[in-house]
């Protein structure tokens, strides 16, 4: 699950089934919350899908929020992270 967005105040938010690509649920939103992942959550439950597990980015609070649900951070959103930290351009140093 993540959101895209168009502009600085339109984004999709989206549930996709990792296994048959799927779309499960979409949503267009102002703002990525917490709640409306939540809520984008329980309406896939109750439509009758089972869900073994969640890919997100590392929003704060996201994790915490499904305790019964296995939850990952993407990979990419983990290189981003990290990448913030490094540089790709190291300098490279001297040492005699």
């Amino acid at each position: 699950m993540d959101t895209t967005y168009f502009g600085r105040t339109f984004g999709v938010m989206v549930f996709k089934d990792s296994i048959t690509g799927k779309i499960l649920f979409k949503q267009y939103v102002k703002y990525e919350t917490n709640n409306l992942y939540l809520s984008g959550i329980k309406e896939i439950t109750r439509r009758g899908i089972s869900i073994q597990s969640i890919v997100c980015d590392g929003r704060k609070g996201l994790f915490q929020l499904f305790n019964d649900i296995p939850v990952q951070m993407c990979q990419f959103h983990q290189i981003q992270i990290v990448t913030r930290y490094l540089t790709r351009k190291p300098k490279k140093r001297r040492f005699y």
